[in-house]
């Protein structure tokens, strides 16, 4: 099973960190990392601008809005601001710990085993931000996870965007 942990943007597109068979491997894309990540809810036949909209409503989130793309397996969180070429999007469902300060954060990646009830650890990185921020983006993505449990996210969108057309 393949696992996304995070997606990594920079000057040359982006980086997409992921784990095929229990190895990490690292898949570069010219793509930009805001547009990939919308390939991937294309891909899952998930409208980012609609659901970002709802969540927005709902939550009251104005910057760094998480999107779900999968229930259960991915949902991303933007570190900075979501139009910074430079952003990177984590997948909440594969963070196992964090550890940092103001300066930077230390994120352990990992796949969950349901079996043991616990994360197997297989990647980290270090990043330039404040672990607040880290901290309150997972909050954000555990307060999303409550909310849309399985599909009803699009239920939710669906109802939402044939609200807007009704008017």
């Amino acid at each position: 099973m393949t696992h996304i942990f995070m997606i990594m943007g920079n000057e040359n597109g982006c980086e997409i960190i992921y784990t095929q068979n229990h190895e990490v491997k690292i898949m570069k894309s010219k793509c930009r990392v805001n547009k990939m990540v919308y390939q991937m809810a294309h891909a899952y036949y998930r409208p980012v601008l609609p659901t970002l909209k709802l969540i927005k409503k709902i939550h009251g989130y104005s910057q760094k809005v998480p999107v779900l793309i999968e229930y259960d397996r991915l949902l991303l969180f933007p570190t900075i601001s979501m139009k910074d070429p430079s952003c990177c999007w984590i997948n909440y469902y594969c963070v196992a710990d964090i550890k940092g300060n103001k300066e930077k954060t230390t994120i352990f990646f990992g796949e969950y085993s349901i079996v043991q009830k616990k994360y197997t650890q297989c990647w980290s990185c270090v990043l330039p931000i404040d672990k607040r921020v880290i901290r309150k983006q997972l909050q954000r993505c555990h307060e999303i996870h409550s909310q849309f449990r399985k599909d009803r996210i699009i239920e939710l969108v669906e109802k939402e965007i044939h609200s807007k057309t009704n008017v």
